[in-house]
C-alpha cells in the first residue's frame, strides 16, 4: 500500500494549529541530535510490551546498527495509538531518537507545534487528527510529548509520485477484476470435490484452514509430515498391501480416483525438519520441572564455582532475565559450565531436553520455514495428483489465490517473482474454458461468464506498481543507512506498511543489517473507505 504524503499532513495540521504556511509548507524544527549517542542495542535485547504489539521477526547481523521496522496499519486508530506507545517505550528504554517514515522525503518533525499550544490543547488536537487519519502514531507522539526526536522521510519524491499514479490506475480497475476472480474461484471450489481425490481435497481444506488461522502451525506441520512420510510398505500388514494394489489397479482402468502415497525426501527442507525435531523434543519436556532443575543446578554451581566463574554466572543470569541474551545462548553457557564443574546433564532430564529444544528452535529461520512449507505442500500436492486434470485444477486454484493477492496489493516478493516467471499461466480466458468444461462434465449448473478482459486490463498496472514499489524499497534501504550515519545513531525505527516488509527485510538481510519487525496490536479492522479517502484526496504530485 501507499501512505499519505507527509507534506499533506503537515499542511492540515498547520490549519488546525493556526500556524502560517509559507511557500506551501512549514519549515520543520531544527534537528535535535542526542548529546550522547545511545548504546549499541542488539536485536535479541529489544522487548515490546505485549499490550501494545509484538515482535514477528528478528535478524541479528552482528553489527552495531539495529533497525526496528514497525509495520504501519494506515489510518487504523487503534494500531496508530499502539504504535505511539511502542515508540514511547523504545525512547525510554533504548534511547530511540531517529524515526524514519514512509511517505515523506525530508525532515517531517512536528516539534514546532509544541510551542504553539498548551499540552492539553496539543493532546486534544492531536487525538482528533489521529482519529480522522490525518496523522500517524509517530506524529501524534511528536506533538503530545517533549521527547527529543526526529521524524525523517525516506522517500524519493519522484518515485513516490510514480508509485501513487500506478496505485490510482490499479484502484480504478480493482473492483471489477476482484469480482471476476471471485466468480472464477467459486467455480474452482465447486469443481474440486468432483476432480480431486479424497486426499487432495483434505489437503486443500487443511491448507485453507491454516491460512485462515483455523488450523494451528503444529497441527498443519504434523499433517504435512504424515503425508510426506507415509507408512512404508514393509510396515503394512498383508491386507493393507493387497488393498493398495487393488486401488492402484482400479485407478489405472479409470474406475476410481486414487494415488498411492509417495515418500518425500525432507532433506530439501532443513528448517521444516528442524521444526519437526524440536516439536518431537518438546513433547517429552515437563516445563515446570525445567524451572526446578535449573534452580537446583544454579544452587549447586553457586557452591562449586570460584569467585570469577560465580560472578560470570550471575552476570549471565541477569542478562538472560533482561533478555540481553537468548534462551539458547544462556542454556548453552549453563551446559558448558556444568560440564566444567563435572555436573552431569543426564541427572537433569527435563533441563537437558530443554537445552536441546531451544538450541534447535532458535536456529530455525522463520522466513525460510514458511517458504519450505509452501514448497513441501506443493510437492505433496503433485505426488497426490493422479492425472493431468487434477494437476491443472491445482495450478489454476493456486494462481487464482495469487491473483487475488496481486490485485489487493498483498503479493510477497517471492510470489511476484513466481508471477513474472509464469506470467503465461495467468490466463483468465484459459481458466474459464477449463472450469466451464469441468462444470459441464460433472453436470453442475454454474457457468463462468466471459470477462477475462477485466483481469487482462489490470495486469500491466499491477506489474508497474510492484516494480516501482521494489525501487522504493531500495531507496528505503539506502536512506536508512544514510540518515543513521548522519545522525550518529545505532538505533532507528523505520515505519512503513506491511506490504514493504518481505522485500525490505530481504534487502536488510542481504546487506547484513540487524532488524526486528514489530506489529502494533490491532483488533479492529482498518476503515478502508477512510484510508482511500485520505490517500486519494491528500495526494498531488510534486511540482517540477
Amino acid at each position: 500500500m501507499v501512505k499519505l504524503p507527509r507534506s499533506a499532513a503537515i499542511i492540515i495540521l498547520a490549519i488546525l494549529f493556526s500556524v502560517s504556511i509559507a511557500s506551501g509548507a512549514i519549515t520543520p524544527a531544527a534537528s535535535q541530535k542526542n548529546v550522547k549517542a545511545p548504546p549499541v542495542v542488539k536485536a535479541g535485547e529489544v522487548k515490546i510490551p505485549s499490550d501494545f504489539g509484538r515482535i514477528t521477526e528478528k535478524f541479528d547481523a552482528g553489527g552495531d546498527k539495529l533497525v526496528v521496522h514497525m509495520q504501519d496499519a494506515h489510518t487504523n486508530y487503534e494500531a496508530q495509538k499502539n504504535a505511539a506507545l511502542i515508540l514511547d517505550d523504545l525512547i525510554n528504554k533504548y534511547g530511540l531518537y531517529l524515526i524514519l517514515v514512509e511517505g515523506g522525503s525530508r525532515d517531517v518533525s512536528l516539534n514546532q507545534y509544541r510551542e504553539q499550544m498548551s499540552l492539553e490543547d496539543r493532546k486534544k488536537t492531536a487525538e482528533e487528527s489521529l482519529k480522522n487519519g490525518v496523522i500517524a502514531g509517530e506524529e501524534y507522539l511528536n506533538i503530545v510529548s517533549d521527547y527529543p526526536m526526529k521524524l525523517q522521510g525516506i522517500e524519493d519524491r519522484a518515485l513516490y509520485d510514480e508509485n501513487m499514479k500506478a496505485f490510482l490506475e490499479v484502484d480504478k480497475l480493482k473492483q471489477e477484476a476482484l469480482s471476476y476472480v471471485k466468480t472464477i474461484s467459486e467455480a474452482a471450489a465447486n469443481v474440486k470435490p468432483k476432480v480431486y481425490t479424497k486426499a487432495l481435497q483434505e489437503l486443500d481444506e487443511k491448507r485453507i484452514g491454516f491460512k485462515e488461522e483455523k488450523v494451528t502451525l503444529n497441527e498443519y506441520v504434523n499433517y504435512l509430515n504424515a503425508l510426506a512420510k507415509p507408512q512404508s510398505a514393509a510396515k503394512k500388514n498383508w491386507f493393507a498391501r493387497i488393498w493398495e494394489m487393488i486401488l492402484i489397479f482400479l485407478s489405472k482402468i479409470g474406475l476410481i480416483k486414487y494415488t498411492p502415497p509417495s515418500r518425500i525426501d525432507l532433506a530439501a527442507y532443513p528448517n521444516y525438519k528442524a521444526l519437526m525435531s524440536s516439536m518431537e523434543i518438546e513433547k517429552g519436556i515437563d516445563f515446570a520441572e525445567v524451572e526446578k532443575e535449573r534452580a537446583d543446578v544454579i544452587d549447586l554451581l553457586s557452591k562449586k564455582l570460584n569467585q570469577n566463574d560465580l560472578s560470570e554466572l550471575l552476570n549471565k543470569s541477569v542478562d538472560f532475565k533482561a533478555a540481553k541474551i537468548t534462551q539458547a545462548q544462556y542454556h548453552s553457557y549453563l551446559k558448558d559450565i556444568m560440564a566444567k564443574s563435572k555436573i552431569g546433564m543426564k541427572e537433569y532430564p527435563n533441563l537437558n531436553k530443554y537445552v536441546q529444544y531451544v538450541s534447535l528452535y532458535e536456529k530455525i529461520d522463520s522466513a525460510a520455514l514458511f517458504k519450505e512449507m509452501k514448497a513441501l505442500q506443493s510437492a505433496i500436492e503433485q505426488a497426490l495428483a493422479a492425472n493431468e486434470e487434477q494437476k491443472r485444477l491445482l495450478a489454476i486454484a493456486k494462481n487464482l489465490e495469487l491473483m487475488t493477492e496481486f490485485i489487493d496489493l498483498e503479493l510477497t516478493p517471492d510470489d511476484f517473482d513466481y508471477f513474472k516467471q509464469n506470467e503465461g499461466e495467468f490466463n483468465a480466458a484459459a481458466w474459464v474454458r477449463f472450469l466451464n468444461d469441468q462444470l459441464a462434465k460433472y453436470k453442475l449448473t454454474q457457468r463462468v461468464p466471459e470477462n477475462a478482459g477485466s483481469i487482462e486490463k489490470i495486469i500491466p498496472h499491477l506489474k508497474n506498481f510492484y516494480t516501482i514499489a521494489r525501487k522504493r524499497d531500495d531507496i528505503f534501504l539506502n536512506n536508512t543507512r544514510k540518515y543513521m550515519n548522519e545522525e550518529g545513531v545505532n538505533l532507528s525505527v523505520l515505519i512503513a506498511g506491511g506490504f514493504h516488509t518481505p522485500n525490505l527485510m530481504k534487502l536488510f538481510r542481504e546487506n547484513k543489517i540487524s532488524y526486528i519487525v514489530v506489529a502494533p496490536k490491532v483488533l479492529k479492522p482498518t476503515d478502508e473507505k477512510l484510508y482511500h479517502k485520505i490517500l486519494t484526496e491528500g495526494w498531488a504530485p510534486a511540482e517540477k
